[in-house]
């Protein structure tokens, strides 16, 4: 039961692993001017959807082009709109929130609620790089089934409870390695029931 931080090479031989046969050869358009990173790139232009976890989801490319710009072409007053031309909506969180990447390479979520409510204010910069992003979702991916492992177990509460806050525990403190930020979101989201 050890979790730990993979290499992004690691997580590379996984995403290509567990898609095999999932592969498909997209170009972003020219007409997308955004810096997007190059690991962001290598994957969205080769996989058309990663559901690395509940938590963390990578939208295809063309998904993510197009809530992009259903995002963009909201009402939004001037400075607003000025604003949102700085995110760029690559995957998504809880239901109806967006991990999001700005033009300087910070990742940022966006919980929107449940309604739908689209308040610029609730964009969180968790202030990491999508290398760490992606190295966290694979973190995160593996609590999961850590948790779940546990559960299907058939183990007697003596043992379940603490196993699973064990492992709780060793997740909320390679999350602090990343993030305080994301730390934060976590616990108010009351990620695996924090």
């Amino acid at each position: 039961m050890e979790i730990r931080i993979k290499t992004i090479e690691e997580i590379k031989d996984i995403i290509n692993r567990e898609n095999d046969g999932n592969a498909q050869i997209m170009v972003i358009p020219d007409k997308i001017d955004f810096p997007f990173p190059e690991l962001y790139k290598e994957i969205v232009t080769k996989y058309s959807k990663l559901d690395i976890s509940p938590f963390c989801g990578l939208f295809s490319l063309l998904k993510s082009i197009d809530i992009t710009n259903n995002i963009y072409n909201k009402n939004w007053n001037m400075e607003e709109k000025e604003k949102i031309k700085n995110y760029w909506f690559i995957g998504d969180g809880y239901s109806y929130d967006y991990w999001i990447i700005d033009k300087m390479g910070n990742m940022n979520y966006w919980k929107t609620e449940y309604k739908k409510q689209y308040e610029l204010e609730k964009i969180i910069n968790i202030k990491m790089d999508f290398e760490q992003w992606l190295k966290f979702a694979y973190i995160d991916k593996e609590t999961g089934k850590e948790l779940e492992k546990v559960s299907d177990s058939g183990y007697d509460e003596v043992i379940y409870e603490p196993l699973c806050n064990e492992i709780k525990d060793n997740y909320l403190e390679m999350v602090k390695i990343f993030s305080n930020e994301l730390y934060d979101i976590i616990i108010k989201l009351k990620h695996y029931k924090y």
